[in-house]
């Protein structure tokens, strides 16, 4: 498979480019009618679409139930096949806001995992949690990584020798350390 290098300079200059706080994601209420609770229903306000962006993700107060809401529908808009409806289920996201609250966590990404993991909760969805509520794992900041980023990475030359085949304890932190070099080389945020 031919890879492309992030550090070109035309994808170096779109990396720098993006607008990625004002990454949004539309949802449409139609899609979170059936089985959702009243709360979550509320979060459309009457609209039969809403847009959420990462900025106002990162914005609302950390371990809120509206939080918590939001980042699975941001990450799951057209309900996910039904396991993100059960996410968003009061006992669900109870528990959840318990676990993160008492965090003593992400001595490691496997204990952050164990800690936190509920029904319909996968490690995918807790790349997003975590992000958007700045926790760290093994000292570094968390970054989303979901099935298009794990899907993209193979056309990057970077991340050639990486093997991920999914979000586990040994992938995830391999992840970070990896996405950290390339932001440093490439004098990108992070």
């Amino acid at each position: 498979m031919r890879t492309k290098s992030l550090f070109s300079p035309k994808i170096k200059a779109l990396i720098r480019r993006l607008p990625t706080q004002d990454h949004s994601v539309t949802v449409h209420s139609k899609n979170w009618t059936v089985g959702v609770p009243l709360s979550v229903k509320q979060l459309f306000g009457g609209k039969e679409v809403i847009t959420i962006t990462r900025r106002e993700l990162h914005k609302l107060n950390n371990f809120s139930v509206m939080k918590l809401q939001k980042i699975i529908l941001w990450g799951y808009p057209t309900g996910g096949m039904g396991k993100a409806k059960t996410m968003v289920g009061k006992p669900c996201i109870r528990a959840l806001r318990a676990k993160l609250k008492h965090r003593g966590w992400a001595d490691s990404w496997k204990s952050f995992f164990a800690k936190v993991k509920g029904p319909g909760i996968r490690e995918i969805t807790l790349t997003k949690i975590a992000h958007f509520h700045g926790i760290r794992v093994q000292g570094q900041e968390s970054l989303i990584l979901d099935n298009q980023i794990l899907a993209a990475l193979p056309f990057w030359r970077e991340f050639r020798g990486l093997e991920i085949h999914g979000v586990t304890g040994k992938t995830y932190p391999e992840y970070l350390t990896r996405m950290r070099k390339i932001a440093r080389k490439g004098g990108f945020k992070t």
